[in-house]
């Protein structure tokens, strides 16, 4: 008669055998079965294999990535990050009560000025060559029409100084740095 061979579910052993064994606490071993880094055989209980297996790749895991799985309460310094928002609260506050004073003007003002601005130079230059030939009947075809595309870049730069803002701010910020 042929025996036939029962295979054996490991039923696994209690968080305290693996606390002593990892020298960690019951209650990581929780924890680390809640984060899916071991398995859980039935309640309370870890099977043997698959523990160990999951606990040395977690292990080997930290070495390589080290703050891949440190919690996030443990990166954040909550004194610092207080620190920092009180910081850009005060900054924050600065700029509001500068604007209401009038010492400083938010950037979206500034380029509506400018494109108002613009416009209005855009305007006068573009009857700058009826003005001209009315004054100077005598001048050629060839010169009203350098006249004209010289205007023509001039209102186009005038038109878009409001898209430039960055541009200018940037520019300026680069000339502050160098004195």
């Amino acid at each position: 008669m042929v025996k036939k061979k029962t295979t054996k579910v490991d039923p696994g052993h209690p968080a305290k055998f693996y606390a002593e064994l990892f020298n960690i606490s019951e209650r990581r071993i929780q924890q680390l079965a809640k984060d899916a880094i071991i398995p859980k055989a039935g309640r309370g209980r870890y099977p043997l294999l698959g523990t160990v297996r999951g606990y040395v790749d977690y292990l080997q895991l930290l070495r390589v990535i080290p703050d891949a799985l440190t919690p996030l309460d443990e990166v954040l310094d909550p004194i610092q990050e207080k620190a920092h928002l009180d910081r850009e609260r005060r900054i924050h506050q600065t700029l509001v009560t500068e604007v209401k004073l009038g010492e400083v003007l938010p950037i979206e003002l500034i380029g509506f000025v400018m494109a108002g601005m613009g416009a209005e130079i855009a305007a006068i230059l573009e009857s700058l060559p009826a003005k001209i030939k009315k004054l100077h009947p005598k001048l050629t075809a060839s010169t009203i029409h350098m006249i004209k595309k010289e205007i023509v870049k001039a209102r186009n730069a005038a038109v878009n100084v409001a898209d430039r803002v960055d541009e200018f701010v940037d520019e300026y910020e680069l000339k502050i740095g160098k004195q």
